[in-house]
């Protein structure tokens, strides 16, 4: 991509500082954080070769991740770290990730690892507004 790291992280940086902004309800908080990468969003070539220590690690809107994607993600987990992967299966917006999904590949080959969590959330979880359990519904 061409531009400045910047420029290139902007896409990313957007929904990150939304939610920091919901979370610290202050712009200055959120910017802090940012600005100190305590929260350091990263493009998934820029993962490859590190580790994260002392860290949690949150690999967001991963339904759209080949299973290579996910792996170069949890390989990268160093001391005291933890992974979050999250995505909606229901939003799969590119063919190619309909028949290989690192989301759902990571979901069934993860299962029977004892320090591996799931947690699958329905219709019922919505707490962003009450009125998109309706909406979701009216488009299945």
């Amino acid at each position: 991509m061409p531009g400045t790291m910047e420029e290139k992280m902007a896409p990313l940086v957007g929904p990150v500082h939304d939610n920091l902004l919901v979370m610290t309800k202050s712009a200055g908080a959120s910017k802090y954080l940012l600005e100190k990468k305590v929260v350091d969003p990263l493009m998934l070539e820029d993962v490859r070769g590190r580790s994260f220590n002392e860290c949690l690690i949150i690999f967001d809107e991963a339904q759209n991740a080949l299973p290579d994607n996910i792996k170069t993600v949890i390989s990268r987990v160093g001391e005291n770290s933890k992974v979050i992967i999250t995505g909606d299966t229901k939003q799969i917006d590119l063919e190619v990730f309909k028949s290989d999904n690192g989301l759902l590949d990571s979901y069934y080959r993860l299962a029977n690892i004892d320090s591996v969590g799931r947690v699958k959330f329905d219709r019922s979880d919505i707490v962003r507004n009450g009125v998109i359990a309706h909406i979701l519904e009216a488009y299945e």
